[in-house]
């Protein structure tokens, strides 16, 4: 990604820290308020609309303000937070411990224990339980090779992408569909519950179209 200009990265700095430091969605007064340069509200709405354009900025809703998208924390923690190194040694244990977990639950069990061993002191990793812990929006990106990059936010703040690999290629149409049916059917749902519901409506679909018995054996 090309980089960005400074005082897009400032814009951007704030709503990543502001995000992180409170779990809202931030708005642009918010951001006018604690601007150093004395910026407007409606100044820094442009340039929140230019980040939203390439891609470094998601809106959970339309009232909403605006979070950080996944190629927004990438971008912060990569450019703007500051040089910062570990320890070969500490990168050792960083990659030893996180090898092949997938379920959130490890990781953040892995995580406390790693930042306990790395800091030499108590580690703590909390993620939000119960009803913030449901569907915010989900997200399907087309990549090359019949791959498909998911995004799941959740309304507690976390953000999960993994790379799906399909039996058939599928254009970027099908996937805004896919996604706009999910986040219109079922913002506000557990996880859980969602994957249990379209299991069900996919099966129920298929019974649906499949031929009677008596027919099965003529269709090709």
């Amino acid at each position: 990604m090309a980089g960005i200009g400074r005082r897009e990265q400032e814009i951007l700095t704030a709503i990543v820290e502001t995000y992180i430091s409170t779990g809202e969605p931030v708005g642009s007064r918010t951001l006018a308020r604690r601007n150093r340069e004395g910026l407007s509200a409606a100044t820094i709405r442009n340039v929140m609309a230019d980040l939203a354009e390439a891609g470094l900025l998601a809106q959970p809703h339309t009232s909403s303000g605006r979070v950080p998208s996944v190629e927004g924390y990438r971008y912060y923690a990569e450019r703007l937070s500051g040089d910062a190194s570990l320890k070969p040694d500490d990168e050792l244990i960083i990659q030893r411990y996180f090898h092949g977990v997938n379920e959130v639950q490890e990781f953040m069990e892995r995580t406390s224990h790693v930042l306990s061993l790395i800091s030499s002191g108590v580690g703590v990793a909390i993620t939000s339980a119960g009803p913030r812990n449901a569907l915010e929006h989900v997200h399907f990106q087309r990549l090359a090779g019949q791959r498909v990059l998911a995004i799941v936010v959740t309304r507690s703040g976390v953000v999960r992408d993994r790379v799906l690999r399909m039996a058939r290629d599928v254009d970027q149409g099908e996937l805004d569909l896919t996604s706009r049916y999910i986040n219109d059917n079922f913002r506000g749902w557990m996880i859980e519950d969602v994957r249990r519901e379209l299991e069900r409506r996919i099966e129920q679909e298929t019974q649906r179209v499949r031929p009677p018995d008596a027919l099965a054996g003529r269709v090709i």
